[in-house]
């Protein structure tokens, strides 16, 4: 009997297989002779534990001289521009939404901001009878921290009168999938909602470089647990495409 039903079982798997790749190669063909650019606006959840981690420890560190302490981030808000052709897509894009500013002293603030670039590299194939669209792939990403003092007369100083002052850049490698679905399409035009979710692969240690090393440490790090922040971030988006569709 366990025969049998096994039999039934990898019977019923190959037919959905086999339709599933006779629909992706008909998809493939309808695709082959059209370019899809693409125009998304999102805002979600991604965060860096290990980041927030140093927030919450500068805050530690600096309660004497902070006027109101940093917050940890949890939302960002970015753009990413895409190019698709059959099911190969390429996607720029960023983050941003997190600077923030704090008073240290009567003639100073802290000025505190975090950017984030990204590359994913996407595998996209139709689904639920191509009302849906799945992407899969990679995502590599950018992310540059940069802390410095604004004067009361206006002026920026990335100097060595304060610790952290500088710009810390790390690198990370992220998985990513995605679905979309579509609330308006014809055959140029198309618009898009979309939630994705990125994961960490790896996430380089004590990549944060170009600060100020005469009063600071060589690599950004949260203090109290002596542990170096690196480029992880991971998190869900929701966001709307725009698409454009050239060729017959």
């Amino acid at each position: 009997m366990n025969t049998i039903k096994g039999i039934i079982a990898f019977a019923s798997f190959a037919m959905c297989f086999k339709i599933q790749a006779q629909g992706l190669i008909e998809f493939i063909g309808e695709e082959q002779d059209k370019v899809h650019l693409s125009l998304g606006l999102h805002v979600g959840n991604v965060q860096n534990k290990l980041f927030n981690s140093f927030i919450e420890s500068y805050n530690t560190v600096n309660k004497t001289t902070l006027k109101r302490d940093f917050r940890p981030y949890k939302f960002l808000s970015g753009y990413e521009l895409g190019i698709r052709w059959t099911i190969m897509e390429l996607g720029l894009g960023s983050y941003g939404g997190f600077r923030q500013r704090r008073e240290i002293s009567p003639i100073a603030e802290r000025v505190m901001d975090i950017k984030i670039q990204y590359v994913n590299a996407l595998a996209s194939f139709p689904i639920a009878k191509k009302k849906l669209m799945m992407s899969l792939g990679l995502q590599t990403i950018k992310s540059v921290f940069s802390a410095y003092i604004i004067y009361n007369n206006g002026e920026r100083s990335f100097g060595k009168e304060y610790n952290l002052n500088g710009n810390y850049k790390g690198l990370g490698m992220n998985y990513i999938a995605r679905l979309e679905g579509y609330v308006y399409r014809n055959e140029s035009h198309a618009l898009g909602i979309y939630g994705n979710y990125t994961g960490v692969i790896k996430g380089t240690g004590g990549i944060w470089i170009d600060n100020n090393a005469a009063k600071n440490a060589l690599n950004l790090g949260n203090s109290v647990t002596s542990t170096s922040v690196k480029t992880e971030f991971r998190g869900f988006v929701l966001g709307v495409h725009y698409h454009y569709t050239l060729g017959e």
